[in-house]
């Protein structure tokens, strides 16, 4: 299993430096997820989109039946046709690996073939997300965990209203009649 972090690098004045890090300790926090809630305020304000960038949740269909479902990348596979129910879960996994530690870190997918296992814990204060379609797991920061499960419930929002709305939609389709087997019935 690799376990990949993609990190970059910023040049702060040290004055910046110096006051970033006293504010990250004042919060309790790294001076990584401090960054963190200053885009949670700009997402927050709308000057940037709520996506993770190598993590888009996004609403998607299963193929064949047309069902909607939630498509999230991990490392290079897809954990895809992840129902609204799973992905609410493993958005109470995301915020509290430790908390959730009665599922073993694993949530079974049923919804894709051959079984998704993904396990999710903390690692340092990192939270490691790995899928068992892939050889590779994506590290990320609290507050990106934090951000992630804010899309996954947002995503198993909107999909399963047009679950609902496909539903309403089949039930209010006019039944079919079969009228010759009716008046063979009565006659």
């Amino acid at each position: 299993m690799t376990y990949k972090q993609n990190v970059s690098m910023i040049a702060l004045p040290v004055p910046r430096h110096l006051q970033l890090k006293e504010l990250a300790e004042k919060r309790g926090m790294s001076m990584a997820d401090t960054i963190g809630d200053f885009i949670n305020e700009a997402i927050a304000a709308g000057e940037i989109a709520d996506v993770t960038p190598g993590v888009e949740v996004r609403a998607g269909r299963e193929p064949g039946t047309g069902t909607p479902k939630i498509v999230m990348p991990i490392g290079q596979a897809f954990l895809s046709r992840m129902s609204p129910d799973v992905a609410l879960r493993l958005a109470d996994v995301l915020v509290d690996p430790e908390r959730h530690r009665v599922l073993s870190g694993f949530i079974e997918n049923p919804n894709v073939i051959g079984w998704d296992r993904l396990r999710v814990f903390g690692k340092g204060s990192a939270v490691v997300l790995s899928s068992s379609r892939s050889q590779e797991s994506v590290i990320m920061s609290q507050s990106i965990a934090r951000d992630l499960a804010r899309q996954l419930r947002a995503c198993a929002s909107l999909v399963q209203a047009q679950i609902e709305q496909a539903d309403a939609e089949r039930k209010a389709r006019p039944k079919i009649v079969d009228v010759d087997a009716m008046i063979k019935d009565l006659g």
